[in-house]
């Protein structure tokens, strides 16, 4: 079934990915005019929203665990719980991953849990472990710092969903993120992205119709 998934997301993502790209090489043919920047707007605004929301569900069932430890760009997150020696653990839902930075907010390490995509609670034990309640398939998972994994049990059906309420120690906080990478942040900011983007290419469509209507209508009065 994982691989299911990686091939829908990685199909249906690389389409709108292409016509992001599309939209750049079309920009080439239209270097002298105003549509050639509209153009290469619309295919970076798509190509960042293609990205943030299709990348983002292709790292949370697994697609991007060959890479090892990486950052994926974060921004404000929830649920931000703290060890003891002030290393930030920090939750990034959309990629279901678990990233580590120092008291400086630098990034150490960070890795995917098996979440399946769904939410997930982390928090910090008596042991200065870090463990992961999720919501499907109600697994505990526990991690030492280094992103070594523990131990693994699921709970019964019947456990309370109180277990994926935030610790008391959670907080907010933004993790130094450029501002071009904020699009990868969050699903309603690539979709942001994505909508400016339809709704750029929409605008110059109309424009190229028209033109093309204008043309032939010069034609049949001649």
């Amino acid at each position: 079934m994982k691989w299911v998934f990686l091939i829908l997301i990685a199909v249906v993502g690389g389409a709108f990915a292409f016509a992001a790209l599309a939209s750049v090489y079309q920009a080439r043919k239209e270097l002298r005019t105003w549509r050639a920047p509209v153009r290469l707007l619309a295919g970076a605004l798509g190509l960042m929203g293609a990205i943030g929301f299709f990348g983002a569900a292709f790292s949370a069932v697994g697609g991007l665990d060959w890479l090892g430890s990486f950052e994926w760009p974060v921004g404000r997150a929830s649920g931000v719980v703290t060890l003891g020696d002030g290393t930030h653990v920090v939750p990034h839902t959309p990629t279901g991953r678990i990233q580590l930075y120092d008291a400086n907010r630098r990034f150490l390490r960070g890795w995917r849990i098996d979440a399946s995509g769904g939410i997930f609670t982390p928090r910090v034990n008596a042991e200065q472990q870090i463990e992961i309640d999720t919501a499907r398939g109600d697994l505990r998972l526990v991690y030492d710092a280094q992103g070594k994994l523990i131990s693994r049990t699921q709970y019964d059906d019947g456990a309370s969903a109180s277990r994926l309420a935030a610790p008391a120690d959670a907080r907010t906080m933004v993790i130094p993120t450029a501002w071009y990478a904020w699009p990868l942040t969050s699903p309603f900011y690539a979709w942001l992205c994505v909508g400016a983007a339809i709704a750029i290419w929409a605008v110059l469509g109309s424009q190229a119709l028209h033109a093309r209507r204008g043309e032939v209508a010069r034609r049949i009065d001649r």
